[in-house]
């Protein structure tokens, strides 16, 4: 029989799968690239999806600090999550499949004003386009990271309040997380960490 998750692990996926269904339900009734209100619709789509990639970036990085990373139930959800990367970068290439023959309209319309600034048609989807390819660039981002968080050449310690962790609980570190000591043998350097001051710290990367 297989053992049950880890507490923490678990708690988290039952916090989490209400809101990634909400969410995708959200996202999926309507479609930003075809919407007459398209930089609002964009903008509510594109926090739940960066909220959703967090949560599988903190489900990740538990579920690898408890060696569950690998669970078929935490399997499943961080791919539930990931998805909507998957719809973003789907809608993501379909707006820039069109954008020339939507530049091309919008530069015929030239009196009415949009948004609080009150830009022309031209200034107003060029800003969005700024602002679409800024929010691609974080997503991905994100998404590389959650990726990355199984990485065997990365170590995950819980701290508090992600404080970084002094240099002189190095050899107590290395003995509580043997993973640590692989992971600094690994790196360039460790002889010029360990002659630091005892205000240095241990960093860990992400």
């Amino acid at each position: 029989m297989e053992e049950k998750l880890n507490e923490e692990v678990e708690t988290y996926l039952d916090i989490i799968a209400p809101l990634t269904k909400n969410s995708l339900g959200l996202i999926e009734s309507e479609d930003w690239v075809y919407s007459e209100d398209r930089a609002e619709v964009f903008n509510l789509q594109y926090m739940l999806t960066e909220r959703n990639l967090k949560y599988a970036l903190e489900l990740q990085t538990k579920a690898f600090f408890f060696k569950e990373h690998e669970r078929p139930e935490v399997i499943r959800a961080v791919k539930e999550l990931m998805y909507f990367y998957d719809i973003f970068v789907q809608r993501f290439n379909a707006y820039n499949e069109n954008s020339s023959s939507v530049m091309q309209n919008l530069s015929e319309k030239k009196s009415k004003r949009y948004g609080k600034a009150k830009l022309t048609a031209m200034e107003y989807e060029i800003k969005f386009q700024s602002d679409l390819t800024n929010a691609y660039t974080k997503l991905t981002l994100l998404y590389k990271k959650i990726i990355n968080a199984t990485s065997e050449d990365r170590v995950v310690i819980p701290t508090f309040n992600d404080e970084p962790l002094p240099l002189l609980m190095r050899e107590q570190l290395e003995e509580t997380f043997p993973q640590l000591k692989k992971f600094l043998e690994k790196q360039d350097g460790v002889k010029e960490l360990s002659k630091g001051s005892s205000t240095e710290s241990i960093g860990v990367p992400e």
